[in-house]
């Protein structure tokens, strides 16, 4: 058998070209058009649906980072334990560290539409394939994760073991059967003995298999094309386990999907959708879908509260709330809660038919921990999963969590949530030219400086000075983040805001004014009083539903959609959010949709 090492020196320039090299589009296809400002008729509050017309081309998606980590696990623990995959996931930390982590930016709203790949993304892909090989095939292993054949020293049974290794891994690895010339392929070039049984040969096919583009990337070939079309394609049985279980796991197909594939279960409605119900029950789902809505609402934008406890202003305004060492994550659970419950537990009897209404107009408090409780004026938790929570005063779903007001200084950030709400909830689109995003940087450090004025003064009087910053503020984003001025820089409710000097020391206090004409809808003028007459108009309007649905497109198709190709599918989720009365409905309808069936190709 020839040196691992030498093998591996010749193929990995190979990987690299196959990775970057796969047919398909890598990447957002047919872009879905910016939207210049409210009203535009490029963000609409319904969607036109022609079903003559074809799906946007599909890209070909390489497997997040997570969704790698987790099908890497799923492999081990599938013939390994739970324990032992755990233990083997640990000792990869430093090798899956080498893969660049995957960007979520204004122009790549979900992780699942960063498409790039690097040499960086190949040597880390080696590394741990490397690593993983070497664990499963060890003496102490291979017996379980190869099968007792490698290890009972019967030389009579070698051939028959090596290849129903191929073909087994080989189905779980890459979502589908081997073909007879990929398995001659691995048992020729790859293990490459004659003679007794050797592990290392193993290792081998275990590391060529997860160096693969059929491994690291979801390839949608198998089919043929519809009749009268030579660029859009059914999925196959085993594609659609792979967007099922991608979709609603972040993972890889389990044997049951693959079972069901091969079975062609999958290739009727009747069993696609009995295979839908078994993957959306799955405890799996709910973690996907908190991903998502933590992407959807930038969660991970909380800012860390404890770069500003040794500040003594900041020290002064904080008081008994002093953030510790765990509370952003706290903030960010207590709004993962909102939106679990109604996800997963409201209505009657916590059946799951809570509304994406619901979403914004709750009245019910979520904080499972002390600290953020206290936030809301309780002195301990006032919730715990799977029960009914608690009702407050003043504040509606969730434009007033705290995790969408938290800041780690001592004002609060009105451009900050009105850019927030105008982006996410409404898709309006702010991007600033980079000449005016600097002036808007400067005015924000301008804004810092104490003087003894409430932050709207200051923000109206800075943004307001510049005829180019006024378009985008004053009619756009200072509206919706004034209707929450009422909570401070932690989330508290107030009726007054105190100013501090650097030292901590009380400059003034001021009164508070949440009144603001938040144009929802650019012909809507109505003024409210406070946030949550806001988060009502923001439901009146149909506007967050439409904007819901395209972001749900997005995450589960990864790419942005043209409204004109694509109109079927919006369309169909936006009356879904409107009409179910349910938001888990809504969110496994995704996969009934036709287009989820469907891929298109092209040139590339």
């Amino acid at each position: 058998m020839r040196s691992r090492g030498i093998r591996w020196a010749g193929l990995l320039p190979l990987a690299a070209a196959l990775f970057v090299g796969c047919n398909g589009i890598i990447g957002d296809g047919d872009g879905e058009a910016k939207t210049p400002g409210i009203g535009d008729p490029d963000n609409p509050l319904v969607f036109a649906c022609d079903p003559a017309l074809d799906p946007t081309i599909t890209p070909l998606r390489r497997l997040t980072l997570q969704q790698y980590r987790s099908t890497l696990e799923s492999l081990a623990e599938r013939r390994l334990g739970a324990a032992e995959a755990a233990t083997l996931m640990a000792s990869l930390e430093t090798k899956l560290a080498i893969i660049p982590v995957d960007s979520h930016s204004s122009t790549q709203d979900y992780i699942q539409m960063d498409q790039n790949v690097s040499q960086a993304h190949v040597d880390g892909y080696y590394a741990v394939a490397h690593d993983f090989a070497d664990w499963v095939t060890s003496p102490a292993t291979a017996g379980a994760f190869v099968g007792d054949c490698a290890v009972d020293g019967d030389d009579t049974n070698d051939a028959a073991c090596v290849d129903d290794f191929i073909r087994s891994f080989g189905l779980q690895a890459m979502r589908r059967p081997l073909t007879d010339d990929e398995v001659t392929f691995f048992r020729d070039e790859i293990y490459d003995v004659s003679g007794p049984i050797d592990l290392r040969g193993f290792a081998d096919i275990v590391t060529g298999m997860l160096m693969s583009p059929p491994f690291t990337f979801r390839i949608e070939n198998a089919n043929p094309a519809v009749d009268g079309k030579d660029d859009v394609y059914p999925l196959s049985g085993f594609e659609l386990a792979s967007r099922l279980s991608f979709h609603f796991w972040q993972s890889t197909p389990d044997d049951a999907l693959l079972e069901a594939a091969a079975s062609g279960k999958l290739d009727t409605d009747e069993g696609f959708a009995e295979e839908l119900d078994r993957v959306f029950a799955d405890p799996r789902t709910q973690a996907a879908v908190d991903g998502f809505y933590e992407q959807w609402l930038e969660l991970e934008r909380v800012p860390d509260m404890t770069e500003a406890v040794d500040r003594p202003s900041y020290i002064a305004f904080a008081g008994a709330d002093l953030p510790g060492p765990d509370f952003r994550d706290h903030l960010i659970q207590d709004a993962k809660n909102l939106l679990r419950y109604y996800t997963w537990f409201a209505g009657d009897g916590f059946a799951g038919e809570g509304s994406f209404d619901d979403l914004f107009l709750s009245d019910r408090a979520f904080a499972d921990s002390d600290d953020v409780a206290r936030l809301y004026g309780a002195d301990t938790p006032v919730y715990r999963e799977g029960e009914e929570p608690a009702a407050l005063q003043g504040r509606a779903g969730l434009l007033m969590r705290p995790a969408l007001l938290a800041n780690n200084k001592t004002t609060t950030r009105p451009i900050l949530k009105g850019a927030l709400i105008r982006k996410r909830i409404l898709c309006d689109d702010v991007t600033l030219p980079n000449d005016i995003a600097m002036d808007v940087m400067n005015a924000q450090t301008e804004l810092d400086q104490v003087e003894a004025k409430t932050t709207r003064e200051r923000v109206e009087r800075i943004t307001e000075q510049a005829p180019a910053c006024a378009a985008c503020h004053v009619g756009l984003i200072n509206p919706l983040g004034f209707a929450t001025e009422n909570f401070d820089g932690l989330g508290r409710f107030r009726t007054e805001e105190v100013v501090y000097d650097t030292d901590g020391s009380e400059i003034a206090r001021l009164p508070i004014d949440t009144s603001t004409v938040p144009r929802i809808i650019a012909t809507d003028d109505r003024a409210v009083s406070d946030g949550v007459e806001m988060s009502e108009l923001v439901v009146e309007s149909g506007k967050a539903h439409a904007c819901f649905a395209r972001h749900y497109f997005r995450f589960a198709f990864g790419r942005k959609a043209d409204f004109e190709r694509d109109g079927c599918v919006l369309e169909s989720l936006r009356q879904g959010i409107i009409d179910a009365g349910s938001l888990r409905a809504m969110l496994r309808s995704i996969a009934l949709e036709p287009h989820f069936r469907l891929r298109k190709r092209g040139e590339g």
